[in-house]
């Protein structure tokens, strides 16, 4: 039933999307594209509350007791299903959809069950909004796990947005951007893991070293979504001068790994994947503050490492990692 269920919603948004004038994807970006909680097309029958009612038990029972393969199809199902609805029509399921999520998320499934379930989760956080407000310290736990997931970059990267995302429901989001920031300095430059114990006690429950056994990339796409929420404009000085910060010393450190050239594809990859992630918070930190604030940070970073450098010490800021940083200002200014 998931699954017969799954498609008919599927038909209706592609016909929506065609009697819209849209262009309608194809393979993995259809399948990237109809997962991503912001591209979303309400369906005319999804949009008055007590729609949802016949139609959510049957991706809860999936997601709940189904076989690891059903479950996924479940979860991804419920994600679609979320997303052609209004909050409206969801408002009043919220609570019964976020409990079953964040029980499945939290067991030993296999990876493309729990990137699933994170992505429902993140089109739930998009929908739900408010309604949410209770589960943020369930959610941030479940989030930041995902971020330590050192077995699938799907996980982690499904985690770090859903945990910037959070931020605008927290209590406490200058204290997770602080943490994020800690765990972004913890980490790497190459996309490794950092020795055990490398980031410090957490203000919000031990994020920190939780969130940088995963790698820099995830931590730093985390600080950006956070930087990027509703939370931002209540963010302190000191918060997102340290997410700058700690994003500014990754720039850094990877974009010299790329001037230098890495010792394999694989690393190669993943500095490339931290400069782009690293410029893209800092882009964000810089943008919250005033712009005599902001200046010392770009003076001693992109501005005056805009060419390319010979050496290979971490505190310079080499050709790549400027010119990234300098486009993420600029998309912000």
């Amino acid at each position: 039933h998931a699954s017969a269920l799954r498609e008919a919603v599927a038909d209706a948004v592609r016909a929506a999307r065609r009697s819209g004038g849209a262009a309608e994807a194809s393979g993995t970006a259809a399948a990237d594209e109809e997962l991503s909680p912001r591209s979303s097309i309400v369906l005319p029958g999804l949009e008055e509350p007590g729609a949802l009612a016949p139609l959510l038990p049957i991706y809860l029972q999936g997601v709940l007791q189904g076989s690891a393969e059903l479950r996924e199809v479940a979860a991804d199902g419920l994600a679609e299903l979320l997303r052609a609805s209004s909050p409206l029509a969801l408002k009043p399921h919220v609570v019964a959809v976020a409990g079953p999520l964040i029980r499945v998320v939290g067991d030993r499934f296999p990876a493309d069950v729990r990137r699933s379930v994170l992505r429902a989760l993140g089109v739930l956080l998009d929908k739900g909004g408010a309604g949410l407000r209770p589960f943020v310290p369930q959610l941030q736990t479940t989030f930041v796990r995902g971020l330590g997931d050192v077995a699938d970059r799907g996980v982690r990267q499904a985690a770090a947005r859903n945990l910037g995302a959070l931020a605008a429901l927290s209590a406490r989001a200058d204290a997770l951007v602080r943490d994020l920031a800690a765990g972004a300095a913890a980490c790497p430059p190459g996309g490794e893991r950092p020795p055990a114990g490398a980031a410090g006690a957490s203000a919000v429950g031990g994020a920190a070293p939780a969130s940088a056994a995963g790698g820099a990339e995830p931590v730093l796409t985390a600080l950006c979504g956070a930087l990027s929420s509703a939370a931002a404009p209540k963010l302190s000085a000191d918060a997102i001068k340290a997410a700058a910060r700690a994003s500014a010393g990754l720039l850094s450190a990877a974009g010299a790994l790329l001037v230098d050239g890495c010792s394999a594809s694989a690393s190669l990859a993943s500095a490339e994947a931290v400069v782009a992630a690293a410029a893209a918070a800092f882009g964000a930190a810089v943008a919250l503050l005033p712009p005599e604030e902001a200046a010392p940070l770009l003076d001693e970073g992109p501005l005056a490492w805009a060419v390319v450098t010979p050496a290979s010490s971490a505190t310079l800021w080499p050709a790549p990692a400027a010119a990234a940083a300098l486009a993420a200002v600029a998309r912000r200014a």
